[in-house]
């Protein structure tokens, strides 16, 4: 008897678990995620960062995006 209740209890952690993970959360994008601000990011050194990094082997997890540079601004303007 101990063992079904064992076995049950770790079924539904499961379903409920994989039911979170599933869901998205905050790492969803939508329209109401996109900012005025996304002009600002200096996509071109992500890119190179993140190439730089995956070809030795590791990863980036940007915590703030870099910005673009005065000049950047109005070289794109």
């Amino acid at each position: 008897m101990k063992r079904v209740l064992v076995t049950a209890a770790v079924l539904i952690a499961g379903v409920a678990l994989g039911g979170c993970a599933a869901s998205g959360g905050a790492r969803t994008h939508t329209a109401a995620s996109v900012t005025k601000y996304d002009s600002d990011v200096d996509y071109s050194k992500v890119v190179s960062v993140n190439r730089w990094a995956t070809m030795r082997g590791y990863g980036v997890e940007w915590v703030n995006l870099p910005r673009k540079s005065k000049a950047q601004k109005t070289k794109d303007d």
